[in-house]
């Protein structure tokens, strides 16, 4: 099985959805998408972020008067339909099922174009980042995927190939469940970025903890859940799904 591995940046204004995520930097989202039919496909979204702003991004994210994923928005007429699939305070899990015809130039509906065989999409959204691996049977045709997508993009999004080849150890957890919550996430990021896992540490737990404005306890029990449920990812036998609490 083969690999593609590109980002597009865009700029603000370029795209509603990722307005959003440019406008609430700790906002993350990640998905998992396939082609149910020649012209259908699935697709599952998991958000984390602040509640006030994962609300912000649904209601643009659920306006079907855009194609959340279409490179060029006008003159697509796909038909969208969403389900929130569950919720939290600072998360969501969304699903849509799309159809699409061939004047929207999203990356599923690209890449069934030229390429062949069954194809799994993978995809994280962040800041003004939207990055995507594509898992392919064979990969002939990337060069001319890759230069599709670029004549699509228009003057505000711009392109990044990151990597093509064999499949890697990472993406061995592709399909292990939902990210981490909001706040643990939240919490193991501070961390890497305090040094609190340097060694020796340039931080202290007590130091994080009024820097995130919490009690110093529950900053512990959140390091921990995340530390537990990374160390479960990585130890896990290959399919194998750790638990998302």
């Amino acid at each position: 099985m083969r690999e593609l591995v590109f980002q597009i940046e865009y700029d603000h204004g370029a795209d509603p959805v990722m307005d959003v995520f440019i406008e609430q930097p700790e906002l993350r989202a990640r998905s998992l998408a396939c082609h149910a039919s020649l012209r259908g496909v699935w697709r599952l979204d998991w958000i984390t972020g602040p509640p006030a702003a994962v609300e912000t991004l649904e209601d643009v994210f659920l306006d079907d008067e855009h194609c959340n994923d279409c490179l060029r928005t006008p003159g697509c007429t796909a038909s969208p339909t969403y389900d929130v699939v569950s919720e939290t305070a600072g998360g969501k899990v969304i699903y849509t099922s799309r159809t699409e015809t061939d004047r929207c130039s999203s990356i599923p509906r690209l890449a069934r174009e030229w390429l062949e065989g069954g194809l799994l999409f993978q995809a994280t959204r962040s800041h003004d980042s939207y990055e995507w691996h594509v898992l392919m049977q064979r990969g002939d045709a990337v060069g001319q995927l890759t230069d599709a997508i670029q004549r699509s993009l228009g003057m505000q999004r711009r392109f990044d190939l990151r990597y093509l080849g064999e499949v890697t150890e990472r993406e061995r957890h592709l399909l292990t469940g939902p990210p981490l919550p909001y706040e643990q996430r939240l919490a193991l990021e501070r961390a890497v970025e305090t040094g609190y896992y340097e060694t020796p540490r340039e931080t202290t737990l007590e130091e994080l903890a009024a820097d995130l404005e919490v009690p110093r306890s529950t900053l512990s029990y959140r390091l921990r859940r995340a530390e537990a449920r990374l160390v479960r990812a990585f130890a896990a036998p290959l399919g194998d799904a750790p638990s998302s609490d």
